[in-house]
């Protein structure tokens, strides 16, 4: 069943969202939240939206804020931004998101961009692997990192930790081996799940740092920055109104000089 959750504070502007997708999608579920910390518990219960309309402006946590939590807990869920608010328009960079929709034109542009995120999950790539008797397949983006240790693999997910012996590379080959980076002869990195890099390991999402040795320094960088770029660019392409976004990836291009 497609789920999807709306959080804003405003209830008129809330219902008006639900009332849209309701009749887009009858047959959805489809939640509406007054505050992030409902939605985030909301997740501790097991349920988790495919798509999440933000409201940017609400009070104590903000949807930027909201939509990072939602892309280290529910990292497949692709977000929508809707807010009255244009003066976001470039702190929305920060957070992996399908779209961004001015509240004044709900009708017209959320239907279409529900549709687009709702096509976007369901064009997700995954990771498969053997283990046990039996293939383990994991959503690409629920993975941080893959570990490789003796004759063993350890995938580390959203989703739990998983050891096969399937290589790292082999597994890689059966999704979209760009989004990783290897930046130890032990590690393979998925760079969407990067925080910053700083001289000699990866800032993941979660808080984690996973290592890189001298010998890969160099090629880590150009990957992580070359993703970084794509990444900017194509949000870029999904809002051309945008201003340049010099100052969207600065604080993370920084983090990645020679100390």
């Amino acid at each position: 069943m497609t789920t999807i959750a709306i959080c804003d504070d405003a209830a008129l502007e809330r219902e008006e969202m639900l009332d849209i997708l309701e009749n887009l999608l009858p047959h959805a579920s489809i939640r509406g939240f007054s505050d992030p910390q409902e939605l985030l518990e909301a997740l501790e219960e097991d349920w988790s939206p495919m798509v999440a309309v933000l409201d940017i402006q609400m009070e104590g946590m903000n949807g930027i804020h909201l939509g990072r939590e939602l892309n280290r807990l529910c990292p497949l869920c692709r977000i929508v931004f809707a807010t009255s608010h244009t003066e976001y328009v470039t702190d929305v960079y920060d957070v992996r998101h399908s779209c961004f929709v001015l509240k004044c034109q709900v009708q017209e542009r959320l239907p279409q961009a529900v549709n687009r995120a709702l096509t976007e999950y369901a064009d997700h790539p995954k990771l498969s692997f053997r283990r046990g008797r039996g293939i383990q397949i994991l959503p690409e983006a629920s993975v941080l990192y893959l570990e490789r240790r003796l004759r063993t693999t350890y995938l580390c997910s959203n989703q739990g930790n998983f050891a096969t012996a399937d290589h790292c590379q082999e597994i890689l080959s059966r999704g979209n081996p760009v989004r990783f980076c290897q930046c130890h002869k032990s590690y393979w990195v998925n760079l969407s799940r990067v925080r910053s890099m700083q001289t000699g390991w990866f800032t993941l999402d979660n808080g984690q740092q996973i290592p890189i040795s001298r010998s890969f320094q160099k090629t880590a960088k150009n990957q992580f920055l070359s993703a970084l770029h794509w990444s900017v660019e194509a949000a870029m392409r999904d809002d051309p109104g945008t201003d340049s976004p010099e100052g969207i990836d600065s604080g993370t291009c920084d983090a990645v000089g020679e100390r």
